[in-house]
């Protein structure tokens, strides 16, 4: 459940999970209808298309991008960032979705809690 509390490997806290919400799902949408009104206004530009065309197409992926990563990242601790395996689904725990910066051991133990 969400609102269970779950200890967090690195801090060794008990804390709740921070999941994204759903203004970050409506954020995600807000961010492809900018990139997506870029491509529609850039195809007005006419000549000048080709000079702010590689502006254009780096802005609006980044910026889809960081919408992507709001609105999907994982569970993780308030405190130190940490992706909570415990508050995955198992089926994503065991896959191997887990804080990028834990060690090797840290992953070991977070498998061997859902094994």
């Amino acid at each position: 459940m969400s609102h269970d509390l779950v200890d967090c490997p690195r801090c060794r806290a008990a804390v709740r999970p921070v999941r994204p919400s759903v203004t970050d799902r409506l954020l995600l949408a807000g961010c492809w209808l900018v990139a997506m009104s870029m491509v529609a206004i850039g195809g007005l530009l006419g000549p000048f298309l080709f000079v702010l065309s590689p502006f254009l197409i780096a802005f609006g992926a980044s910026l889809v991008r960081t919408g992507h990563e709001r609105a999907f990242r994982e569970p993780h601790c308030g405190r130190c960032e940490t992706i909570l395996p415990d508050a995955l689904p198992r089926h994503r725990a065991m896959m191997g979705a887990r804080d990028p910066h834990a060690s090797s051991q840290e992953v070991s133990l977070a498998r061997k809690a859902h094994a």
